[in-house]
């Protein structure tokens, strides 16, 4: 009768094989994390971000973020600016109007409370309206003026890159960039902030549709009277400083 005979090694070689595999995945997912990871830092990398001084004070109360100067008298215009984070009109208007809206907070000349709406969202709260809402709120909860009016820049005026497709991680990273504090860049790190951006959009939509009827954007208010902004020849919105500041 003939016997196999086994080489000593056999079982071992085949052991090491295995290990050999393992070894190789883990490799690799080390590698796709690195890629992921330096691909979310590239996202802010490689976008410029606004870097504005705002020399005014800020509140975040009552589903409302308020700007104004020190200087402002009890005269000045209130301006209130319902906007969706991913309304096409809405970025169109801030881009056009920020750079006067800055001016005229800094000179006094009016004051300023932005309302953040989700309807866009169509319900699903995980959306990105929600989301800029969210990050925005955050931020000018803690107080930081400058990393509030960057971020709220950015999100609009890069609307189809920024708001409808970066995730919780860009925007905290591009948060932490513009000189938010460690703990709000966390709680948009890990969506915590989401509820509380919800519910202060859900508020603000409601009282659009008490105002309105329905629910739409952009819209602005002077010292509680609907007010429209200038359309330009192409039909693009123009600032609505100007208007605001007419009779004053």
């Amino acid at each position: 009768m003939s016997q196999k005979i086994k080489a000593p090694n056999a079982s071992k070689g085949g052991n090491g094989f295995l290990w050999g595999i393992i070894a190789i995945l883990v490799i690799a997912a080390v590698a796709i994390g690195f890629i992921v990871y330096n691909n979310q830092q590239h996202k802010v990398d490689n976008i410029s971000l606004p870097n504005d001084k705002v020399k005014v004070k800020m509140t975040a109360e009552d589903a409302t973020v308020t700007l104004e100067s020190e200087d402002a008298g009890d005269d000045v215009p209130v301006v209130e600016v319902f906007e969706d984070f991913s309304c096409h009109y809405c970025a169109q208007l801030e881009t056009a109007s920020s750079a006067d809206v800055k001016q005229a907070l800094e000179d006094g000349k009016l004051k300023v409370k932005f309302r953040f709406l989700n309807f866009l969202d169509r319900g699903d709260e995980s959306g990105p309206s929600t989301r800029g809402a969210a990050t925005a709120w955050a931020v000018a909860k803690s107080g930081n003026v400058d990393a509030f009016w960057n971020i709220h820049r950015l999100m609009m005026d890069e609307q189809s890159t920024v708001t409808r497709q970066w995730d919780w991680d860009d925007l905290a990273n591009a948060a932490e960039k513009m000189g938010a504090d460690d703990g709000v860049v966390d709680n948009i790190r890990n969506e915590s902030v989401k509820d509380e951006g919800a519910k202060i959009s859900r508020t603000n939509n409601k009282e659009v549709e008490k105002r309105e009827g329905k629910v739409s954007s952009p819209l602005l208010y002077k010292d509680g009277k609907r007010f429209d902004p200038p359309v330009n020849s192409d039909e693009s919105l123009g600032s609505w400083v100007p208007v605001a500041l007419e009779g004053k």
